[in-house]
Parts: C-alpha cells; sequence; structure tokens
C-alpha cells in the first residue's frame, strides 16, 4: 500500500525511498571527467570555427580596403592627367595621385601609346608606342594612357589598371 504525502507535513521515509534519494544525491553531486572532457572538447571545436571565421573576415576586410585604396588611386590619378595639358609623361600627376592615398611611389606603371592615322583615308590608322612621336606634343595628338596600381592586402596583391584617351584640340 502506497503511502500519501503530505507537502506541508513531514513524514518519515521508507528504506527503499531513502535509497532511492542517496542515489539522486550521488548522482546530482557533481561533474564527471568524463562530461567535463566532452564539454571542453566542444567549446574546442565552436572557439577553432570562431576564430577561423575572425581571420578570414579579417582578411577579407584588408582586401576590400586595398582595393578601394588601388581604386581611388587611378580614379584620382585620370582626373589629375584630364586635367593636365597635353604632354609626352604624365608622372607627376601619377606621383601626386599616389602620394594622396598613401602607396609607394614604385606601386604604379603608367603605359603610353599614341594614335597615328592612315596616309588615306580608306586605311585605318594605328596605335604605336610612346606617347609622344620625338619627344614633342604635336597638333591632333591622341594618346592612351593606361595606369597599373598595385597594392598589398597582407599576402595577396591587389593589381588594377585601366586606360583612358586623352586628345589635343
Amino acid at each position: 500500500m502506497s503511502r500519501l504525502r503530505c507537502p506541508w507535513r513531514r513524514t518519515e521515509a521508507t528504506g527503499d525511498e531513502r535509497a532511492a534519494r542517496d542515489r539522486r544525491a550521488q548522482r546530482d553531486a557533481g561533474i564527471s571527467f568524463v562530461e567535463v572532457t566532452v564539454a571542453v572538447a566542444i567549446l574546442g571545436i565552436a572557439a577553432t570555427a570562431l576564430f577561423g571565421a575572425m581571420f578570414a573576415s579579417s582578411q577579407t576586410s584588408t582586401r576590400t580596403r586595398t582595393t578601394a585604396t588601388v581604386e581611388r588611386t587611378i580614379t584620382d590619378a585620370f582626373a589629375r592627367i584630364n586635367q593636365a595639358p597635353m604632354a609626352c609623361s604624365y608622372t607627376a600627376e601619377m606621383a601626386a595621385a599616389l602620394q594622396a592615398h598613401g602607396l609607394p611611389s614604385n606601386a604604379a606603371t603608367i603605359a603610353y601609346q599614341r594614335y597615328v592615322p592612315a596616309s588615306t583615308l580608306d586605311a585605318p590608322g594605328q596605335w604605336v608606342n610612346g606617347a609622344c612621336q620625338n619627344g614633342v606634343v604635336t597638333a591632333g595628338l591622341v594618346q592612351s594612357v593606361t595606369v597599373t596600381v598595385s597594392g598589398a592586402a597582407g599576402s595577396t596583391i591587389v593589381t588594377r589598371s585601366a586606360t583612358t584617351v586623352k586628345s589635343r584640340d
């Protein structure tokens, strides 16, 4: 026959009830070594994943920042080149753009071509290397200026290149 227990009235526990209570107390007495080891392993796996994600995010951020700086430098260089009078070299404009964006002077290269019209109207002209013929700016000169800028983003090099055409009226 089972005993009804009232929560407000204390009654004496039987031997079986005491044994069950003692087993629960032993089981709840603390954390075993295996439980601690499993918890540490799970935390280690989670920390490894978290640190890997943080590292990847940091690298992506650095690469994005460097790419933006390189692209702004090219845009600034073209603005300076297009505002400058026709010349056979635009290295001063390029150097100013590099300095304005905090890049070293060896971070950019400039390549020049000029358009040479054909001798007859029915033939196409051609692009030849060099900004000017014999170092002289001539009437009707059309130049193609290609700027390549590189920047280091950690172990990665970000390189962008663009071309503008400049002509003399």
